[in-house]
């Protein structure tokens, strides 16, 4: 399932990119993202359980570079749109995962590129294309690589493990072993060979989210 928000977004910022940060952020929330109120509470309460303000984050990190990172995050939707049909067929084929899963395509408040979760208690993989812009990532082979990477998250936290992580964790439990988008492309677009790939790759980035911190090299 599709849950394309970006044309709402669109229209909203039609209205609202010549307004001051301050007035952006509240229509944000109030005239764009109301209209999905529990992707809204995911990326705010996701803040609150940081101990962070989310309006700070977002006057700080996001709204200020929008209209600059517009034409990036169009790229980035529409590669999307593209991939994600192929991808969910692909991961039923390679990773034996069929359980249906909600991808969510958003501007949002800085919450991650690609963030394996749920919705509503279902599967879903949030594709915040604020942050896609910001890391670079808007390109045919990024996104592939991106949505990949989201998919092995999920199937290898399907034993019970927290959506977004790996289950090995670092140190202090803080971190997580790698997977590099571009390995987790090589992985799914790759013809088959008749073994499962492995795909994990030993490395430490913030555990999670893709699109938090240093983007990986492809």
């Amino acid at each position: 399932m599709l849950l394309d928000t970006f044309p709402a977004f669109l229209e909203w910022w039609e209205q609202a990119a010549g307004q001051p940060v301050e007035e952006q952020i509240e229509g944000w929330a109030r005239e764009y993202m109301a209209r999905w109120p529990v992707l809204l509470a995911k990326q705010t309460g996701d803040y609150v359980s940081q101990g962070l303000d989310w309006r700070q984050v977002a006057r700080e990190r996001v709204f200020p570079y929008l209209a600059e990172r517009l034409p990036a995050m169009r790229e980035a939707y529409q590669n999307l749109r593209e991939v994600c049909g192929p991808l969910y067929l692909r991961a039923q084929e390679v990773l034996e995962f069929g359980e249906p899963v909600i991808f969510v395509l958003y501007v949002g408040i800085g919450c991650g590129a690609g963030w394996a979760t749920s919705l509503n208690g279902e599967p879903a993989i949030l594709f915040g294309l604020e942050n896609i812009a910001e890391c670079g990532w808007s390109g045919r082979e990024a996104i592939e690589g991106l949505v990949a990477l989201r998919w092995v998250m999920w199937c290898i936290s399907a034993g019970g493990h927290r959506p977004g992580r790996l289950p090995e964790a670092g140190p202090g439990g803080n971190y997580t072993r790698r997977v590099s988008l571009s390995t987790a492309r090589r992985c799914f677009w790759a013809r088959r060979t008749g073994t499962r790939p492995s795909i994990v790759k030993v490395g430490w980035i913030g555990a999670g989210r893709t699109g938090h911190g240093s983007p990986p090299s492809f």
